[in-house]
Formats: C-alpha cells, structure tokens, sequence
C-alpha cells in the first residue's frame, strides 16, 4: 500500500495544485485602471458607452473576449480594453487562496507592457476626416530649427551623413 502512495504521490501532488488553483481562479481576478477609459455594454467599439472609469479605479475582472475585459468597479460593471487594465495586486500575508492561485499562475508578477497593434484607417475614417487647427498648433510646437537639431546631435556624439538622392523610376 505504501508503495502503491509513492508512485501516486507526484500525481495527487499535481491535482491538489490544480484543484487549489480552480479554486483561486474562480474568484475574480483583481484590476485597476491605469487611464481613463470608456465602460462599454459589449466588447466591441461599437456597443454603447455605460459611462467611464477613471484612472486609479479599483475593480474585479469578470472575463475576457479577445482584446477587451468585463470589469466591475464603484463606477460600474461593462467592457474595456484590456490595455487600459493591469492585473492582481500585490499580496502581503498569507493564507489568501488568491495568493496560491497566482503561484500556479502562468502570468509572472512583474509589470509587463502589452501591445495589440494598430489599425489602419478605412475609407469611412478618412472620409469622417476634418481639419484641426489645433491640433496642427500643437504639432508646430514640437518643430525645432536645423541648427538647433545640429547642435543637439553633436552633443550627444552624433555626425551627419551625406547621401546621394535616388533617381526617380
């Protein structure tokens, strides 16, 4: 019988950590807002706005479908982006079955940046398209002239380059 326990031991060891971890997992992860962020009915750009969370709110995840998370917040319960979000808390103490369901955990504890991609602009984007004055405003901010650009490529050891220019097709 012993023996028989011995070669079943590394087996039951792994049922119990997958039993622990359902448990933890069925409970909603924790979340906070890391921007402003629309609170969506469905998850998709489309589906109606339930109002808006703020940064710094703190919630519970309630699933996920592709990009967007379904939070619940003081503000609130609907969809938001999942970059908009980070996961988990850090836990002090123990005896948290959370804290267990995160050691089994595939998601390592460190921030971690996430990127999803951007889209293009369709057609109807660029038709919907409008000039803003201000906006350009803002961008002539952000110019710099070419002896001003010279002078701080120099101090940062950078050189110019001459380059003969492409003959056109």
């Amino acid at each position: 019988m012993t023996d028989r326990l011995i070669d079943l031991a590394p087996a039951l060891f792994m049922a119990a950590v997958l039993a622990l971890g359902t448990v933890a997992f069925a409970r909603a992860e924790p979340i906070s807002v890391q921007r402003d962020s629309a609170l969506r009915v469905e998850p998709s750009l489309g589906a109606s706005t339930a109002g808006t969370v703020r940064r710094g709110a703190r919630g519970e995840s309630l699933g996920r479908s592709g990009i967007w998370v379904n939070i619940r917040t003081d503000e609130g319960t609907g969809w938001v982006f999942t970059f908009n979000i980070r996961f988990g808390e850090r836990v002090s103490g123990g005896g948290d079955l959370t804290a267990a369901g995160r050691m089994v955990s595939a998601r390592p504890s460190t921030s971690v940046v996430s990127t999803i991609g951007i889209r293009g602009l369709s057609e109807e984007d660029l038709q919907k398209a409008t000039f803003n004055a201000a906006e350009m405003r803002r961008l002539d901010g952000f110019t710099v002239t070419a002896d001003d650009s010279t002078r701080r490529a120099q101090e940062r050891g950078l050189a110019g380059v001459s380059l003969d220019y492409l003959e056109a097709p």
